[in-house]
């Protein structure tokens, strides 16, 4: 009759009822009877979707093989597990299981091998219903499965078992009964429901992956590549991209387990424990102060011609310095959105200059280089490659901006694809452009632009001179917001242990969350700001220092902690097992080595 019902509907799909009747109807004919009546109506032959009640990894296994397009798994009871006997009795048993047909195990499981239907609590004979764990029930299933798996409200009300576990563990879904929902729809005329992220953030999710990327080091990163040729330097550059979009995945993956909120330092602890929550502590602040710092030097020369052009040739650099981090950082203070819409502006504006350099690179006097291949020149400029394509640091903002970890993946691959795009070409402007023999051991990344406009002529400076100062801005803002995250979840952030004394009373003199960020702004800023005036020169030094550490903390540790949280049953996301893990692992720790050889 249920059935009946629903072919005069045309339903989309059904969910079969928890009873001996349905578990011993095939679902293959329960989804032709219903197609059938689809196609009957005039409507066309769509595929409808069945769902089966499950209480056990056995049955979720039949359901899965049986065809269902998702398991509901309902409160847990042991699986299908013979009774202790003595030993020849439980090879009997052992062997008579292996005999059974697929129906015949349906029967058995529903029906606790009797005939008569069972519950929990029940046990019949020759079977246990010894305590089990739901969440390890959830865990199997899901391990499995590959059907959707969507929990009730009756499982969520076991002991030990809430909604956080339940969608961290793996599941897909959760049934809300018809009671619940009318009391939910009843409290949305008293209670604030935050909205869900609009459709179009993704654009700005996609620029603020790619204006990231785009960092200090772009136009140095093609002359350490020109003694290798222009073949191998496009090469490693799409396989340095393929290898840190994977490790960028890791990352979501991660941020799926515990939270849109939780960085870095959150999953080390939970992975990796105190010892890897502090190295990742120390790498992030590191590397993240000393990429700031260099921002700010560089951005503070680079703004320099335009100040001169206006007549403002007095101002020194550690002045210019100070106006720029306040002005991004206001920007930054303003959150993810307000920083995603001006990082939109700078990388457009850096694309339209890119463009001008791309349309007329000036005299290609040195155009024999592009036929020039020297594959072993090629090793010490992979580590360089590799760092060029750590915009890991937005990756944890991402995911509670865009609200689903497809998005965030989208983002991340479609974000890191438009540089690769312009790192190839601009390799290819570069080869062209300046002679072979020019090195950036010593040229920071004016340096280099001075170059290229003695190179290029008196037409192309401006176009260069914008793109410069725009491409370390909009770096600037992707790596301040993250590293402002960061410290934001590390200062404020209730741990296990409570705060102590000092922290409670910084929590109360900064009651307002404006002035925490405020705080927390201050203390992302203001080293970087110090060492960018006390070591001026520092370009080169602190690149390769803050390339190595980078490598470490996104290259080599979320491997790691990857494998340990799937050890520990977080529910995988991404494909590929522990071998896949350990070649990405492997690699990165050879790059490692070549970089520190170098």
């Amino acid at each position: 009759a249920r059935l009946g019902v629903a072919a005069a509907v045309l339903a989309d799909g059904v969910q079969l009822a928890d009873t001996q009747d349905a578990a011993k109807m095939p679902l293959s004919l329960v989804r032709e009877f219903l197609e059938q009546s689809r196609l009957a109506s005039g409507q066309g032959l769509g595929r409808v979707i069945i769902g089966r009640p499950v209480h056990n990894v056995s049955e979720a296994r039949i359901a899965n093989a049986g065809g269902a397009d998702y398991v509901l798994l309902k409160s847990t009871r042991a699986d299908v597990v013979p009774m202790p006997q003595d030993k020849g009795g439980k090879q009997e048993e052992e062997a008579e299981g292996k005999e059974r047909d697929q129906e015949r195990e349906v029967v058995d499981v529903v029906t606790n091998g009797d005939g008569k239907e069972g519950s929990n609590g029940e046990t019949a004979e020759g079977w246990s219903n010894e305590e089990v764990d739901p969440m390890a029930v959830l865990r199997g299933i899901r391990k499995d499965v590959h059907s959707l798996v969507v929990v009730c409200d009756e499982f969520c009300n076991q002991p030990g078992v809430t909604v956080n576990k339940v969608f961290s563990t793996g599941a897909d879904g959760f049934q809300i009964p018809a009671a619940s929902f009318r009391e939910m729809f009843l409290l949305q005329e008293t209670a604030h429901f935050p909205t869900l992220p609009v459709g179009n953030r993704l654009l700005g999710a996609t620029l603020l992956v790619a204006g990231s990327t785009v960092g200090a080091g772009v136009l140095t990163l093609p002359v350490r590549t020109m003694a290798a040729g222009f073949v191998p330097s496009c090469l490693a550059l799409v396989l340095s991209w393929a290898y840190m979009v994977a490790t960028a995945l890791l990352l979501v993956e991660m941020n799926i387990w515990f939270g849109p909120r939780a960085n870095l330092e959150t999953m080390a602890m939970k992975t990796l424990g105190a010892g890897g929550r502090s190295l990742v502590i120390f790498l992030y602040i590191l590397t993240h102060s000393i990429i700031l710092s260099i921002y700010m030097g560089e951005g503070a020369r680079l703004v320099a011609p335009f100040l001169n052009a206006i007549g403002l040739t007095f101002v020194p650099v550690p002045l210019m310095a100070l106006g720029l981090s306040l002005g991004l950082g206001f920007v930054v203070h303003g959150g993810t959105a307000r920083t995603e819409r001006l990082s939109s502006v700078c990388l457009f504006i850096t694309t339209l200059a890119f463009a001008c350099l791309a349309a007329s690179p000036g005299p290609a006097v040195y155009s024999h280089q592009l036929l020039y291949s020297n594959w072993p020149a090629l090793a010490p400029a992979i580590p360089f490659l590799v760092v060029a394509f750590a915009f890991h640091n937005v990756v944890p903002s991402l995911l509670g901006y865009l609200g689903t970890a497809r998005l965030v993946a989208q983002a991340v691959v479609m974000g890191s694809a438009l540089p690769l795009a312009g790192f190839i070409l601009l390799q290819y402007i570069v080869t062209v452009t300046l002679p072979s023999h020019l090195t950036v051991t010593s040229l920071p990344l004016s340096h280099v632009l001075l170059e290229l406009q003695g190179t290029a002529g008196p037409l192309l400076t401006l176009p260069i001179q914008v793109f410069g100062l725009f491409a370390v801005i909009t770096s600037f803002l992707a790596v301040a917001l993250g590293y402002l995250d960061f410290v934001m979840d590390l200062a404020f952030r209730k741990r296990e242990n409570g705060f102590s004394k000092l922290h409670a009373s910084v929590l109360c003199a900064l009651e307002a969350p404006w002035m925490r960020r405020f705080f927390c702004l201050a203390l992302v800023l203001l080293p970087s700001y110090i060492f960018a005036v006390v070591c001026p020169h520092m370009f080169v030094p602190a690149l390769k220092v803050a390339g190595f550490a980078r490598l470490l903390l996104f290259g080599v540790l979320p491997s790691f902690m990857i494998v340990k949280g799937r050890g520990q049953g977080y529910s995988q996301w991404l494909p590929g097992e522990n071998v896949i893990l350990a070649i990405i692992s492997a690699f990165a720790i050879t790059v490692a080595v070549i970089y520190g050889l170098h």
